[in-house]
């Protein structure tokens, strides 16, 4: 029988002790469980992962863009070096 995304399910994981200590005292201080803590914490990584992705494409595009216009262009129109911005 397949389960609902939406279910519930448990699942056993192997950390480092180190780790886990980070995680317990980052719950204390978000005032979440251990469980809700990394819950969050992985849910994000989604979101962060796709934002990220989605600038650094901006980004490698832009700088595609500049590299492609003769490097005379580039300085006689007095633009800024693409690297100096973050």
């Amino acid at each position: 029988m397949s389960k609902k995304p939406s279910q519930i399910v448990q699942v056993k994981v192997r950390m480092r002790e180190d780790l886990r200590r980070k995680i317990e005292h980052a719950a204390q201080k978000n005032g979440l469980t251990v469980n809700a803590e990394i819950l969050r914490r992985l849910d994000q990584t989604f979101d962060v992962t796709l934002d990220k992705l989605e600038v650094s494409v901006a980004k490698l595009s832009s700088l595609a863009e500049w590299l492609e216009r003769p490097a005379r262009h580039r300085t006689e129109a007095g633009e800024k070096d693409q690297g100096d911005q973050s």
